[in-house]
Formats: C-alpha cells, sequence, structure tokens
C-alpha cells in the first residue's frame, strides 16, 4: 500500500490485500488474498527461535481441506 502511493484508507489497504499473491511475509509462506477469500496462507510450519536466529523446526505443510469448510451458525 506504502509503496502505491495511495492514501492510508480501509479501501485502498483491502485493495492492496486483495492483489497479495504467494507473498512471504514473517515467517508465513504463500499467504494470497483475493475479493471474498482472506484466508492468507493455506499451510503452517512451526519455526522456533534458537541461539538468535530463527530456524524452521517443521517444514511446512498444507491445512486439512476440513479447516477451510468449516461452518458457522
Amino acid at each position: 500500500l506504502l509503496a502505491s502511493g495511495n492514501e492510508l484508507t480501509r479501501e485502498n489497504l483491502i485493495a492492496a490485500l486483495d492483489g497479495l499473491k504467494d507473498a512471504s511475509v514473517g515467517g508465513a509462506q504463500g499467504v494470497s488474498f483475493q475479493p471474498g477469500d482472506h484466508r492468507g496462507t493455506r499451510q503452517e510450519g512451526i519455526i522456533q527461535a534458537q541461539e538468535g536466529e530463527f530456524v524452521l523446526v517443521r517444514e511446512f505443510r498444507p491445512y486439512p481441506e476440513v479447516v477451510f469448510d468449516a461452518k458457522t451458525e
């Protein structure tokens, strides 16, 4: 959003996020947003701080599909 030069508004933030595709953000990989789908990532890994550095201790793997099929009442 800042790189676009657009004013920082809710609408512009949503528009910028909706264009995010397969980004690496703060340790998360493959972060994508699109209109109507703001789940972000579809996988998880375990990252641990060891001796002042972040170390991947379990490879990233996809979430089970059931995670995305949850219904709310």
